[in-house]
């Protein structure tokens, strides 16, 4: 439970609890705070150790009204989804990733099934607890669509529109070809028309979307050469051109979310190729109000986190992952041990601390002009709702 009113730091950092032990009081070693709604609620991904094939399972945690240790776990398991013919998926153990979260409660996220392929499905999780499974597979048709093993749904808005990225295997150098997509419903539920929407054509990842369909994502002509973009209204037909975001200063960029006030976030990297373990640092821009880029890190030499951890080292890298539309920021952080830690960065203390700092840990970097964006459409709810296929590649399952 957190109270913003008393914090000497705009940072507040934690771990998720370790499930294997019951008592919570065991923290896990990585947590990847990945989306949070306007009510505070955070969502995520935790890794039990540091192995590289340690269990994940994902998180749902309300930081205004509980503590991390009281977090809810969230794991997809064989009960919860199905597939066409109603057969149980054979889900692998330990392999959920929750990835973000709207204001309503509705969380999406994948799991992977214990096959010799390992294929990954997306889920949409209502705010009842039940699950959808969305395999988008078929959409590409072709030899695409029959070689996809995966589909990664990351983000949903609160017209529960849900965005993300398909991919399949190829013999390239690359080893697999990733497309973004986005399925626009009616705003019941999750289903719909299915739009393909590549930035580039070998490497399309999105990873955030907001009420009006503007999405941030990463895109590249191979893993090497990745750099963060945004889209304006990307349901639209045709959809507006990719605006790429670099920086001079940074090898690569990954663009992850937006919100209402298009504001996008994500992370900066020097490292080749880029990882969530690469030297870099946080970033947020805001294109349309004209706010330049600020990259930051965690800074944890002054944050209270004695209140609950203890002291620890120093950031080595900074991974923004969302922002809600109140400009709350969460993500993760590396520190030199290799852990990873859940971060939520407040607006508002961040500011008055950029001031009496002078920019201490906010890093503006120059950039060129950016094309100035369409007016927000307000009035989105008005807009003609998209018809197309109904409910492609989703098989519905209650608890």
């Amino acid at each position: 439970m957190i109270d913003y009113l008393t914090l000497p730091s705009p940072f507040i950092v934690f771990q998720a609890p370790n499930p294997t032990d019951p008592s919570r009081k065991t923290k896990a070693f990585k947590t990847a705070a990945r989306g949070i709604n306007i009510h505070h609620v955070v969502v995520g991904t935790l890794t039990e150790n540091g192995e590289k094939s340690s269990p994940t399972h994902g998180f749902r945690w309300d930081s205004l009204a509980e503590d991390p240790e009281k977090m809810t776990i969230i794991d997809v398991l064989p009960d919860d989804v199905q597939d066409a013919a109603g057969k149980n998926l054979p889900v692998k153990q330990g392999s959920t990733i929750v990835a973000g979260i709207n204001d309503y409660g509705d969380i999406v996220g994948q799991f992977q099934l214990a096959d010799a392929e390992q294929h990954e499905y997306g889920f949409w999780r209502d705010p009842g607890g039940n699950f959808t499974v969305i395999d988008l597979s078929a959409n590409l048709g072709g030899e695409a669509g029959k070689n996809t093993i995966g589909t990664n749904v990351t983000c949903i808005n609160n017209r529960r529109n849900v965005a993300g990225r398909v991919y399949y295997p190829t013999p390239f150098a690359s080893g697999r070809v990733f497309h973004g997509f986005l399925v626009i419903g009616d705003g019941t539920r999750v289903g719909g028309k299915f739009l393909l929407r590549d930035a580039e054509p070998a490497f399309t990842e999105i990873y955030g979307i907001n009420d009006c369909n503007d999405v941030a994502g990463v895109t590249g002509m191979a893993k090497d050469d990745l750099h963060a973009y945004y889209q304006w209204m990307a349901d639209t037909e045709p959809p507006a051109a990719a605006v790429p975001i670099d920086d001079p200063l940074w090898t690569f960029s990954r663009g992850r979310g937006i919100n209402g006030g298009r504001k996008i976030v994500g992370q900066l990297t020097l490292a080749e190729p880029p990882s969530i373990s690469s030297p870099g640092a946080g970033f947020q821009f805001g294109p349309m109000s004209g706010d330049p880029l600020l990259a930051f890190h965690v800074v944890t030499a002054t944050n209270p986190i004695s209140l609950w951890f203890g002291p620890f080292v120093a950031a080595t890298s900074t991974y923004a992952h969302g922002i809600n539309d109140s400009g709350f920021v969460v993500g993760e952080f590396t520190d030199s041990r290799e852990q990873r830690w859940g971060f939520i960065l407040n607006p508002m203390v961040w500011s008055v601390w950029n001031r009496h700092t002078r920019n201490r840990f906010a890093d503006p970097s120059p950039f060129a002009a950016y094309p100035a964006p369409p007016p927000t459409p307000v009035d989105w709810w008005q807009r003609a709702r998209p018809t197309g296929t109904s409910d492609t590649g989703v098989v519905r399952k209650k608890r």
